[in-house]
């Protein structure tokens, strides 16, 4: 394994580790899916025959992203929420 397999691994436990201690679903998808696109990229270092589903790891990346904007709207809404009852 070359030096960038060792990043992925250490990434990608990392992601999976964050996933089941996240605090909210929002942010368990987002760990999850991270983790899942560095997987996929992972086996594909190992697998020359993998090609067709490393088009998942911008998929993954992207549904990796959305989930994270999500669960930071989820954290700062209710900080919004009581800004926006004080200027009543």
């Amino acid at each position: 394994m070359e030096f960038t397999g060792y990043w992925l691994v250490f990434m990608m436990v990392i992601f999976l580790v964050g996933s089941v201690f996240a605090k909210t679903a929002n942010q368990r998808r987002t760990h999850f899916f991270a983790g899942a696109a560095l997987l996929v990229a992972l086996v594909h270092s190992f697998v020359a025959e993998f090609e067709p589903m490393v088009l998942l790891v911008p998929v993954f990346m992207f549904v990796a992203l959305y989930y994270g904007y999500k669960a930071a709207l989820e954290r700062e809404a209710p900080n919004w929420y009581s800004w926006y009852q004080r200027q009543d």
